[in-house]
C-alpha cells in the first residue's frame, strides 16, 4: 500500500530537472542532491524556497498523530485503528484503576 500518493517520486523530480537543466542526470540522486538541484532551480528567480518534509505525524513541529484525516486518505483505516486501540486500551487502563481504588479502600475498612 503506497501511503503517501499525493508525494512526488524521485524519478519524478529527475524528470524535472533533466527537462530544466537540459543536461544527463543520474538516476540515483540522493535526497539532498535532488534539493540542491531543486533550490537552484528556484533561488534564481524568488531567493529562497521553503520546504517541508511528508510524514506521519503531519507537517507540525510537534509529534502529534494526525488524528484528522480524510475518508479518501491512505491512512484513513490506521488511524481508526490506532483511536480504537488507544481508547479501548484507556477504558482498560481506568477499570483497573477503580479496581484497585476499590480493593484498597475494602482492605482499609477490614483493617480499621
Amino acid at each position: 500500500m503506497n501511503l503517501f500518493n499525493a508525494a512526488v517520486s524521485k524519478q519524478r523530480h529527475i524528470n524535472v530537472f533533466k527537462a530544466y537543466y537540459g543536461k544527463k542526470l543520474r538516476d540515483d540522486l540522493s535526497w539532498d542532491e535532488i534539493g540542491r538541484l531543486l533550490d537552484d532551480m528556484f533561488t534564481n528567480n524568488y531567493e529562497t524556497i521553503r520546504r517541508s518534509k511528508i510524514h506521519f505525524y503531519g507537517n507540525a513541529g510537534v509529534c502529534l498523530f494526525k488524528y484528522f484525516v480524510k475518508t479518501n486518505d491512505p491512512q484513513f483505516l490506521f488511524v481508526w485503528i490506532n483511536l480504537t486501540v488507544n481508547f479501548a486500551s484507556t477504558c482498560v487502563i481506568a477499570l483497573c484503576y477503580m479496581m484497585i481504588f476499590t480493593f484498597a479502600n475494602r482492605t482499609a475498612k477490614r483493617v480499621r
